[in-house]
């Protein structure tokens, strides 16, 4: 069963109902290790936490993204001379 432990983790543990361990087992018996999307797991089930996490990345993504071209364009705009005073 170690290697079923190493190939599932704790969030699919916790979702394994009577089917899908016995799904499990019937593999057991065969030497085979069984993964979670075998025995009829979903490969992502989204929950509120998951989806505020992914938004908050996503958000935190396109500010950096926003804040690295904004300082890369002030960099080059110096370089060139496009940005400080001008005299009149």
């Amino acid at each position: 069963m170690i290697e079923v432990c190493d190939l599932w983790s704790l969030d699919e543990f916790a979702e394994m109902d009577e089917g899908m361990m016995e799904e499990v087992l019937k593999g057991w018996e065969k030497g085979e290790v069984r993964s979670f999307r075998q025995v009829g797991g979903k490969w992502w089930k989204p929950t509120v936490a998951g989806l505020a996490k992914m938004r908050m990345e996503c958000w935190l993504g396109m500010v950096g993204g926003l804040v690295g071209g904004l300082a890369v364009g002030a960099v080059v705009a110096k370089r060139f001379g496009l940005l400080g005073a001008r005299s009149g």
